[in-house]
């Protein structure tokens, strides 16, 4: 029963290790404002249907904000120009290994960019979901 159970939990997380699974217990308690906005815009508009979820145990990274139904994983990072190229190179590789593997696209967005052009955020935020409902053929709730 046991091995079924952590069958189970590995394909509902993408194969995440067991740190990661714990981490985002602590994480959803500590969110940034940035991330607090979102997670209020999901809750509380037509994208609601979709059902995001707060820190979700992706792999080996948790994703701020993830979609199982549009398999679409939101990152809010602090500012996208500090990374390193060592960084960005492994953040691109980690991003197509996610979509080779289980068909999920990662999409980053600042949170000075969710802080200061919110609207903005909202309208793209609401495109992506419908052009992603319609490349899996999702039924369309928005």
């Amino acid at each position: 029963m046991t091995q079924m159970k952590n069958a189970i939990n590995q394909k509902m997380t993408f194969g995440a290790n067991t740190d990661v699974l714990v981490k985002p217990r602590g994480q959803r308690v500590n969110l940034s404002h940035a991330e607090e906005k979102l997670r209020y815009f999901f809750n509380n508009n037509c994208l609601i249907e979709y059902g995001f979820e707060t820190h979700y145990p992706i792999g080996n990274c948790i994703a701020d904000f993830y979609c199982k139904q549009l398999k679409l994983a939101i990152m809010v990072e602090k500012d996208i120009h500090s990374l390193s190229i060592q960084k960005e190179k492994a953040r691109a590789q980690r991003d197509q290994a996610l979509n080779e593997q289980y068909g999920i696209k990662v999409q980053y967005i600042t949170s000075n960019k969710i802080m200061t052009d919110f609207e903005k955020v909202k309208y793209e935020l609401a495109l992506m979901c419908i052009h992603r409902a319609r490349d899996l053929n999702v039924s369309q709730i928005l």
